[in-house]
């Protein structure tokens, strides 16, 4: 009950009926800048947030146009959390920052201009967002640029398509998903590979725009007290460091669309 209430105190109560239902429901947390999908055993958490409270934007990571995944109740996509505030300053930052998270990353803007643990300068505007159905659109203004974030279900009702594009003036555009500890990849083609966790599979397909640049699979985290480690870190509780499974796609920002697909594989 004490972490139901906490999440209720950030998020808001869902609508009547939202939590169990089996039908498509999408519900939000205007205050806070949360979108939830919830269907067919998918449930979906979409950040169009401010960057962090107040004008100091305290607390902030750069993750407006985050997507965070779980199927069946499994943890799949996820936020790579927050590590500790004073251990490894390295890390801490890498994990606050834009490539850790999986909004587009765009070379032509920066978000936001980090001062320290806790503080940012030059913060990023709210992004703003509209709903259609089960479709939700974010969109957040970033320099000369717009990073356009759609959310839909597929044609098929099987999983969900991500559609990012930008309008800017082509220069390079990354996009990192991370996926949760204990993530393995099973299966892989050209543009395709599945993934498992706890028994749940996903097909994850990139199209469009994306082109892939690598998959960071786990490696060995170093002794206490070396460097931060390479890879695909993330942290799942408060000084606990971890690495995870990541997928990382390149492309340009010229206006196409830069799709991701999942969908459950049985």
């Amino acid at each position: 009950e004490g972490e139901g209430e906490a999440l209720r105190f950030w998020l808001g109560a869902p609508p009547p009926g939202a939590a169990g239902a089996s039908d498509s429901e999408v519900w939000t947390a205007s205050e806070t800048g949360i979108a939830r999908f919830q269907r067919d055993g998918w449930d979906l958490r979409f950040d169009v947030s401010p960057l962090g409270y107040l004008k100091t934007a305290a607390h902030g990571h750069l993750d407006a146009l985050h997507l965070s995944v779980w199927v069946d109740g499994v943890a799949l996509v996820i936020d790579p959390g927050t590590g500790a505030y004073y251990g490894d300053r390295d890390l801490r930052t890498r994990l606050a920052s834009r490539s850790a998270h999986n909004g587009p990353d765009w070379e032509g803007g920066a978000l936001a201009e980090r001062l320290g643990p806790f503080l940012w300068g030059r913060s990023h505007q709210t992004p703003t967002w509209t709903m259609d159905g089960a479709r939700i659109t974010g969109e957040l203004r970033v320099g000369s640029g717009n990073l356009r974030r759609e959310i839909l279900p597929g044609d098929d009702g099987s999983g969900w398509v991500v559609q990012d594009c930008v309008a800017g003036n082509g220069e390079p555009l990354t996009c990192r998903w991370s996926f949760a500890p204990g993530t393995t990849l099973v299966a892989e083609e050209e543009r395709w590979g599945v993934i498992e966790r706890q028994g749940t599979r996903v097909r994850v397909t990139w199209e469009g725009g994306w082109e892939m640049d690598r998959w960071l699979v786990d490696q060995e985290l170093p002794a206490e007290g070396n460097e931060s480690p390479g890879g695909n870190p993330c942290s799942s509780a408060f000084r606990r460091l971890e690495q995870s499974l990541g997928l990382v796609l390149r492309g340009r920002a010229d206006g196409r669309a830069h799709a991701l697909r999942l969908e459950r594989v049985s």
